[in-house]
C-alpha cells in the first residue's frame, strides 16, 4: 500500500518532501533554508548548528592553547589590575576651588556685566568700523595690511585661536602695524541652533566653562605669540549668540561686538561686489561696523584688493575716519561710567 505525501501546514499546495538537517522536521520545500550545503527549518536551527559545531572544536574546549587569545587574555587581566592599583591610590579631593581667571586691567575703566550686543556705534561723527575676521583661510592677509598701511588706517582684527596658531607670522605683523586682535574663540564653535531652525537658541550641552574655555584658551595664545593682552572684546563665531551667551562672558568682563554691514566677501567675488554697489547706496554709515575677512575659499586677491581699494576709497571721498572698535568702545556712554574692576568684588 502507497504511503500518502503529507502536506505542509503553512503551504498546502505542497508536499512536506524535505528534513531540517539538525532536528529532523519534515519541511516543505518553500520552507526550507538553504545555508551551509543543507536544508534546515528556521534561523534558529541553524545558529543551534553553528554552535554545535564549535563546541566539538579544540578553541571551545581549550582557548588558553591558542598563544593568541593567551596574550589577550593575559593582557586584559593585567591592565584589569593596573587601573585597580590607580583607582586605589588616585587622591580624594575634599574640598574644590574653582579660580576661572584674573583679571587684570589696571586702571582701564569697562562696565564688566553689559550683556547686550554692539551693532552700530552711536556717534554723530563720521566715524566708520572696519573689521576682519580670520579663521580658516589668510591668503588676502598681506594684501590687506599693505592696503590699510597704505591708507594710514588702524583696524580690528577677531581672530580664532586656531587661526593664530596656523599663522602666528600674520598675528605678529597685525600687531607690528600697530592694528588689534580681539577674540573670535579659539575653534569657531557652533553656539546656537541657527544653523539648524534658523533661531538662536542656545544649543544643547553648552555652558559658562565652556564659553569661557573658548575666550581664554585665546587669550592665552595671544599672549604666549605677540607678549601683549588682549582686549576683553569678542564677536561670536557665525554671529550665533543670544542674551545667556553674551552674559556668559560677560562675567569675564567680555563686550560682544556684532556688525551693521556684511560684504559676503567670505562666500565669492560676485557677491562682495554687489554688496559693495549696495552699500554705496545707504546714506548715514556714521557707526557703522563692517564685516569682512581674511581670507576665503576662492583664490581672489586680486579682485579683493580692488575691491578693498575701492571701499576705502568711497569712504574717504564720503567723509569718513576710520577707528579701532576699542576707540568707539571707549568713547560710547555706556563705557564711560567709571566703573574700576579695580574696586569691584567677585
Amino acid at each position: 500500500m502507497k504511503k500518502e505525501r503529507k502536506r505542509c501546514e503553512k503551504h498546502p499546495e505542497r508536499f512536506l518532501t524535505r528534513k531540517c538537517f539538525r532536528c529532523k522536521k519534515e519541511i516543505c520545500s518553500k520552507c526550507s533554508i538553504k545555508k551551509y550545503r543543507h536544508y534546515f527549518c528556521s534561523k534558529k536551527c541553524i545558529y543551534l548548528f553553528l554552535f554545535e559545531n564549535f563546541k566539538k572544536k579544540r578553541i571551545y574546549k581549550e582557548p588558553l592553547s591558542y598563544p593568541y587569545i593567551k596574550i589577550i587574555f593575559v593582557s586584559f587581566i593585567l591592565l584589569f589590575f593596573i587601573s585597580i592599583y590607580f583607582l586605589y591610590k588616585k587622591p580624594v579631593i575634599e574640598h574644590k576651588d574653582f579660580i576661572l581667571k584674573k583679571i587684570y586691567i589696571g586702571e582701564k575703566y569697562y562696565h564688566p556685566f553689559f550683556d547686550g550686543s554692539i551693532v552700530r556705534f552711536k556717534t554723530q561723527k563720521k566715524e566708520i568700523y572696519i573689521t576682519f575676521d580670520g579663521g580658516s583661510f589668510a591668503q588676502r592677509a598681506d594684501v590687506i595690511l599693505n592696503i590699510l598701511k597704505k591708507y594710514k588706517i588702524k583696524s580690528s582684527f577677531f581672530l580664532t585661536g586656531e587661526f593664530m596658531e596656523k599663522f602666528k607670522n600674520v598675528v605678529q605683523k597685525i600687531i607690528s602695524d600697530s592694528h588689534e586682535v580681539l577674540n573670535h574663540t579659539y575653534s569657531h564653535p557652533h553656539f546656537t541652533t541657527y544653523e539648524i531652525n534658523k533661531k538662536n537658541q542656545t544649543i544643547k550641552g553648552l555652558s559658562p566653562e565652556m564659553i569661557f574655555g573658548e575666550l581664554f584658551k585665546t587669550e592665552e595664545l595671544f599672549e604666549k605669540i605677540t607678549g601683549k593682552k588682549m582686549e576683553f572684546i569678542w564677536r561670536s563665531p557665525y554671529g550665533e549668540e543670544n542674551a545667556e551667551i553674551r552674559r556668559w562672558a560677560s562675567r569675564l568682563g567680555y563686550i560682544h561686538v556684532r556688525w551693521t554691514y556684511d560684504f559676503l566677501d567670505w562666500k565669492s567675488v560676485r557677491d562682495y561686489r554687489e554688496r559693495f554697489e549696495n552699500f554705496k547706496k545707504i546714506e548715514d554709515k556714521r557707526g557703522y561696523i563692517l564685516l569682512l575677512h581674511l581670507g576665503s575659499p576662492e583664490n581672489d586677491t586680486l579682485e579683493y584688493k580692488i575691491f578693498l581699494e575701492n571701499l576705502i576709497k568711497e569712504l574717504k571721498k564720503e567723509g569718513y575716519q576710520f577707528k579701532k572698535i576699542s576707540e568707539g568702545i571707549k568713547e560710547e556712554i555706556l563705557w564711560n561710567q567709571k566703573i574700576s574692576l579695580k574696586n569691584l568684588r567677585y
